[in-house]
């Protein structure tokens, strides 16, 4: 239910313009050729991000300085707008997930309330367990 909101809300990530640019990189043979919820969450872990980063400083390091920083600034602000979707995406998923899950508690309350409660048998013997 979960993988498949963050989906929907996602839509089409091949067209994502973060995706597009990871996948000029020949790097980018390890992602998947149709990128889905599990791959679009995982790139959006720290690890993932980091080695992106890295490979990124690798690939543009014999550029001059200025273009350096202005296709570093531009990544990142791609990086950043699609963390800010994958976020977005993720909560706005769990939103119906909880609103389900307090239904279910709901019922489940208001069951055990009518369940019937019956008195313990009484019993001359205080210490259970023990045979005289």
């Amino acid at each position: 239910m979960l993988t498949a909101g963050i989906a929907t809300h996602l839509g089409d990530l091949n067209q994502d313009v973060y995706i597009q640019t990871l996948k000029q990189n020949p790097a980018s043979s390890q992602l998947p050729q149709t990128v889905n919820a599990d791959t679009a969450l995982n790139l959006n872990t720290h690890n993932t991000e980091k080695k992106i980063n890295d490979g990124l400083a690798k690939g543009i390091e014999k550029l001059p300085a200025p273009a350096q920083a202005a296709v570093k600034k531009d990544f990142e602000t791609k990086q950043d707008d699609y963390k800010k979707k994958v976020v977005n995406a993720f909560s706005d998923s769990l939103r119906p997930i909880f609103y389900t899950s307090a239904g279910l508690m709901l019922l489940a309350t208001v069951g055990a309330i009518m369940i019937r409660e019956k008195p313990l048998r009484d019993s001359d013997d205080d210490a259970p367990g023990v045979m005289e």
